[in-house]
């Protein structure tokens, strides 16, 4: 088997013999902005040189990506690769006369029905006048009998009958007339926009010293394609295991559909640059002044020049600077998630996720999901409840990235059994670090909160002040069959005027400490003047907790947020 690789070179070569390579995609890889194509194609070369010619590849492939590649019986070498825009006339003209006729067509028989609703129209008109000259005859007339009157209406009813029902049918075929001229004049219009479609050929000049089969395979970057992650995490009610499926959505708009390819995902950002960033000197310079003589025009220049000087510093900091290449042989590490799951190559610098299916992600530019895989992850479970705002417990996890792989930024969608919960924002988990979700409100802890006591007292003979008591009870209560960790938060007033003094009384503290234990755990007085239970309840245990406190400020003083 002999194999040989070839780069892109834009050359001039003298007329040697065609022939058509036809190809296919096969292999795809996504990145988070682009995509790197893989055809292949198979070609019978009878010896000497040839020119291979692969046509209909779209316009925004990236010239300096593309790498031809082949091997086979044949003993050959790739001596040029020439890339030529191809421009081709889709204008189907046939197909547009016959619209542009039956349009012809249906403003022809618009304007006969237009007529024919005018003729009518008068009708009717003279109708109703021979009704109105009748029933309205002058002094001199004579006196019209009975039976005169009813042939008159009968005459009169049957010929109405019959002009309504006439126009009646034309204005339905004008109705169906309009709704077809809409359609063909927007046919009409689509087809009209069509020109010239622009597409790429390459050209493979060939050497073969021996005649055989060859398989080339074509690769190049193209932009209009990207990916983002998206997650399931489903909570087991019985258990509260959890399984967390991972997602791609794919989308993309390359002007080639992909059908039934290998699909693989990266999570590399070949638009960042492989180099660290290096500072350079900070100088510090005493400023200028600008005289308002300068002209517009001077300014203007200024202007310009101070921005080339910018623009020759970015393209100097980059100069010489090796970015990643998306064809870069790298290290890796293969970790096999199951069967119908992507295996997953773990490189230096990125993850890429081989799917084992094939694909089928056609050129629309809408999300297609694929599945990445199925974790089983750690987790702990804590409530958490401020039933000054809600009296409800709310259950949340802290889930533990057990895996060799990393969760990327996106959304999760949360469910809890066969519930739906919500949707939550995941930053970047790398393997190891913990992440938080909540799973919405659980019935089985009931919550409240009342207040107990609000008495005013005045103080001092000649310095009155007001001096205010508040006291709210806080009630738990457990119907879990398992012993359940939560978190209660409550909190008191922080004054922010020393006229106002604010006393916090109850839970009681040490002098100097902020955590005092209690039966069921541990109580904490943290900043701002939140106070926070952290408590264990058994099954079917209910508790009770108290907040006191006082403010007391001077007579008259009006307080804002009491």
């Amino acid at each position: 088997m002999r194999t040989f690789i070839g780069f892109m070179m834009i050359a001039f070569w003298p007329v040697m013999a065609q022939q058509r390579l036809s190809t296919e995609i096969k292999e795809v890889t996504v990145y988070s902005d682009r995509a790197e194509i893989v055809r292949k194609g198979e070609a019978y070369l009878s010896g000497g040189d040839v020119e291979l010619i692969v046509k209909d590849l779209p316009y925004s492939l990236q010239d300096i990506s593309l790498r031809v590649g082949g091997s086979g019986t044949a003993s050959a070498k790739i001596s040029d690769i020439k890339i030529e825009l191809e421009y081709i006339d889709t204008m189907p003209k046939n197909r547009l006369k016959e619209f542009r006729d039956d349009l012809d067509v249906l403003l022809l028989d618009e304007r006969v029905i237009t007529d024919r609703l005018t003729v009518l129209t008068k009708e009717k008109e003279l109708l109703e006048l021979i009704k109105v000259n009748a029933t309205s005859p002058s002094k001199d007339a004579a006196k019209v009998a009975f039976e005169d009157w009813a042939k008159l209406f009968a005459f009169y009813d049957l010929n109405l009958n019959k002009l309504n029902e006439e126009i009646r049918g034309l204005e339905r075929k004008k109705s169906e007339s309009a709704n077809r001229k809409t359609n063909l004049q927007n046919q009409i219009n689509q087809l009209s926009g069509y020109g010239r479609l622009t597409k790429k050929k390459v050209s493979i000049k060939v050497s073969a010293a021996t005649a055989g089969t060859m398989n080339f395979s074509i690769s190049y970057v193209i932009a209009n394609a990207k990916w983002y992650p998206v997650y399931d995490v489903r909570v087991s009610p019985e258990d509260k295991a959890v399984e967390m499926v991972y997602y791609a959505m794919i989308a993309q708009a390359t002007g080639e559909d992909w059908k039934n390819v290998q699909l693989s995902i990266s999570t590399a950002r070949p638009n960042v640059s492989g180099v660290f960033p290096q500072l350079s000197a900070w100088y510090l310079n005493v400023a200028q002044p600008v005289y308002s003589t300068r002209s517009a025009k001077a300014k203007k220049s200024a202007e310009s020049y101070s921005g080339n000087d910018e623009m020759r510093s970015v393209l100097g900091a980059g100069a010489g600077s090796a970015s990643m290449s998306l064809g870069e042989a790298l290290e890796e590490e293969k970790i096999n998630l199951g069967s119908d799951e992507a295996v997953v190559e773990t490189r230096s610098t990125s993850v890429v996720f081989n799917i084992p299916k094939s694909a089928v992600i056609p050129a629309d530019n809408y999300d297609h999901k694929v599945v990445i895989g199925t974790q089983k992850l750690k987790a702990d479970f804590r409530y958490n409840s401020t039933p000054k705002l809600a009296a409800s417990a709310f259950l949340g996890a802290t889930i533990e990235n057990t895996t060799d792989l990393p969760f990327l930024a996106g959304n999760a969608n949360v469910f809890f059994g066969s519930d739906f919960v919500g949707q939550t924002y995941l930053k970047t988990v790398i393997s190891g670090e913990k992440f938080d979700v909540s799973l919405g409100v659980d019935d089985g802890i009931r919550v409240k909160r009342e207040q107990v006591r609000d008495y005013s007292s005045e103080k001092g003979l000649f310095s009155k002040s007001n001096k205010k008591v508040f006291e709210y009870k806080i009630t738990i209560e457990s119907f879990k069959k398992t012993e359940e960790p939560i978190t209660i938060t409550d909190q008191y007033p922080v004054s922010n005027d020393e006229r106002i003094k604010v006393e916090f009384l109850t839970p009681e503290f040490a002098k100097e400490k902020y955590q005092s234990e209690i039966p069921n755990g541990v109580v904490e007085k943290k900043g701002n003047g939140l106070v926070e239970w952290k408590l264990k309840m058994k099954p079917k245990e209910k508790i009770e907790l108290r907040i006191k406190y006082t403010i007391e400020y001077p007579q008259g003083l009006q307080i804002d947020g009491m």
